[in-house]
């Protein structure tokens, strides 16, 4: 099987464990699958997302038996409404699967976001002896951040517990508002609600992060929960309650849903995958007799790595600034690939209007070679380079 997917934010942890699991049907499955992505989206300079965006719309989605797409990973500037757009209008396109995201139209594989957060919240209120609980929204423009909205409000029902705005914070699912919750949920007496839902553990950690710097301590002086089960979560002092839906289920369900329909079968347009709580520290479920020294340890490991990471866009921004020649700029881009350890083969190609040039390459991290090799503009790769038929590559923009 054949399958085109389209993915953004691969920095992230949802995107790369997508990916990991792809790879998992590439090479142990036999399957040949094209990834299309976006690594971030760093500016809202319409020209430069034009050029990030044109990477989706290179591959021609009739070559393969099916499409996955993460859209909710592409929302940014309006990255992939052209992109759905064309899909749904296609009478002749492959079947597509979203994952994460619900679209009219398409298969969906998707979280039961107001069952996932009903689940964790009804765990949290049930340890409340009061009814001072606050919550943290995602983004206001999401479907899945009101549902989880939702099933948090279905939660305090149940319970008898009053609902009131003064006590939601509204929220965007990144780490970078824990003062802004910090100061929303300390009340002028210097007391915390006795517990805040969050609807994803970024939010749960910054906010968890921010209060240890004034000074309070989860869980005694407040407890926390998320959502999802990111990276950092169970690692985070204190550990993160949380629910999670693995990357595999998404996959695994995607595919299956592609093998159905290919297969002849006709699976639910929308197919909704079950969550898993996770109970930890953060909530007074779990007690660890840490470590401290070696806590620390690792702590001061992660911040030189954190620090190195930083250092290598300094790095190559510099060594590009000595690139003087178009083939010195390439040599440098290669060599910058070769340091990531699962980069086995790396092809740098020009997309123009008439048609598309490899200009250098290296395979099995071997020497690198420059070229000049010109292919036509309906093939998204050169003939005779790669196995067509089976493994995953994955194509993104450069900037």
């Amino acid at each position: 099987m054949k399958i085109c997917v389209f993915i953004g934010d691969m920095y992230r942890d949802f995107a790369m464990g997508i990916l990991k699991q792809l790879d998992y049907y590439a090479h142990e499955k036999g399957y040949r699958i094209d990834v299309f992505g976006i690594c971030s989206m760093p500016t809202k300079n319409p020209l430069h997302v034009i050029g990030y965006k044109s990477i989706l719309s290179l591959p021609n989605v009739h070559e393969y038996d099916g499409v996955i797409l993460c859209y909710d990973t592409l929302i940014h500037e309006g990255v992939a409404k052209d992109l759905v757009e064309d899909l749904l209008s296609d009478n002749d396109a492959p079947p597509v699967v979203c994952i994460r995201a619900e679209i009219p139209g398409f298969y969906n594989v998707v979280p039961d976001n107001r069952a996932l957060m009903h689940d964790i919240a009804k765990h949290v209120i049930d340890k409340c002896k009061t009814n001072d609980i606050g919550f943290v929204t995602g983004r206001d423009d999401l479907d899945d951040s009101i549902e989880r909205r939702l099933g948090f409000e279905d939660a305090m029902r149940e319970a008898d517990k009053k609902i009131s705005d003064k006590k939601i914070f509204h929220g965007n699912y990144w780490s970078d508002q824990g003062p802004e919750m910090a100061d929303f949920f300390i009340k002028k007496n210097g007391k915390l609600p006795e517990a805040i839902i969050c609807s994803n553990d970024y939010e749960a950690i910054a906010l968890c992060n921010e209060l240890r710097k004034r000074g309070y301590t989860v869980p005694q002086d407040v407890m926390i929960s998320g959502v999802d089960n990111a990276q950092g979560a169970a690692d985070h002092i204190p550990s993160i309650t949380t629910i999670e839906i693995s990357n595999a289920v998404f996959v695994d369900t995607a595919i299956e849903v592609l093998e159905d329909v290919i297969a002849g079968k006709k699976p639910d347009l929308n197919i909704y995958v079950p969550g898993t709580l996770i109970l930890r520290e953060s909530t007074n479920d779990l007690f660890v007799e840490r470590d401290i020294f070696s806590e620390l340890l690792d702590l001061t490991a992660t911040i030189s790595i954190n620090t190195e990471n930083m250092r290598e866009y300094v790095v190559i921004g510099d060594l590009f600034e000595g690139a003087l020649t178009k083939d010195a700029g390439k040599e440098i881009t290669l060599e910058q690939f070769k340091t990531i350890e699962s980069m086995k083969s790396c092809y740098i190609c020009r997309y123009r209007e008439e048609n598309r040039e490899l200009v250098g390459y290296f395979t099995n991290r071997g020497k690198n070679k420059l070229c000049s090799i010109s292919y036509s503009d309906e093939k998204v790769f050169p003939d005779g380079f790669e196995d067509d038929k089976r493994g995953m590559r994955v194509h993104f923009p450069l900037a």
